[in-house]
């Protein structure tokens, strides 16, 4: 079984940590707020995701590579952030 990787966050350093993950074999799911970074890894055979929820919706692991506080806070405990996915999971 493949590991599956939620990615949000694909900048500077992101992107290449991202499309290394990709790289070495797991399943990878990404999402940035430009389309054109997260085109880049999926040519290298990741699915983009329409949301950072989307992005962390059933994966194993779930990584964040973001510029400061109040992204994390956005991505992790928004509407459809992280932390909505893991209580979505846990409680079905």
């Amino acid at each position: 079984m493949t590991t599956k990787v939620g990615f949000i966050g694909l900048g500077a350093m992101g992107l290449p940590m991202a499309s290394n993950v990709q790289r070495k074999g797991f399943e990878v799911t990404v999402f940035d707020i430009d389309e054109a970074k997260m085109a880049k890894v999926a040519e290298l055979g990741a699915k983009r995701a329409a949301s950072a929820g989307e992005a962390a919706r059933g994966q194993d692991i779930v990584i964040t590579v973001l510029p400061a506080t109040p992204h994390v806070e956005a991505v992790i405990l928004g509407a459809d952030g992280v932390l909505s996915q893991i209580v979505r999971t846990l409680a079905s």
